[in-house]
């Protein structure tokens, strides 16, 4: 039988990192993503899912209140839509 993996529990500080740079940007680059798990000593792997799994939250969230401008929100920091999604892969 394969054992089933633990989830990480975030500690307070790291999610309300996370949840600042969240704010900021929805799309962390790969570098930015180092840093953060540098930073917050999480795995790179744990800050993108976290980030995959925020975005799905902030999407339901939005969903009923019609459609988001583009002025209101900062899709990318810290380069191109190319350099966010086509970095290396984890």
């Amino acid at each position: 039988m394969k054992k089933k993996k633990l989830r990480p529990l975030f500690s307070a500080h790291q999610t309300q990192t996370m949840e600042k740079e969240f704010a900021k940007c929805r799309y962390v680059t790969e570098s930015r993503r180092a840093e953060l798990a540098l930073d917050l000593n999480l795995t790179e792997m744990q800050v993108k899912t976290w980030f995959q799994n925020r975005r799905t939250k902030w999407k339901k969230e939005t969903k009923g209140e019609g459609e988001v401008q583009s002025s209101d929100m900062q899709i990318f920091c810290g380069g191109t839509r190319e350099q966010g999604f086509l970095g290396k892969r984890l």
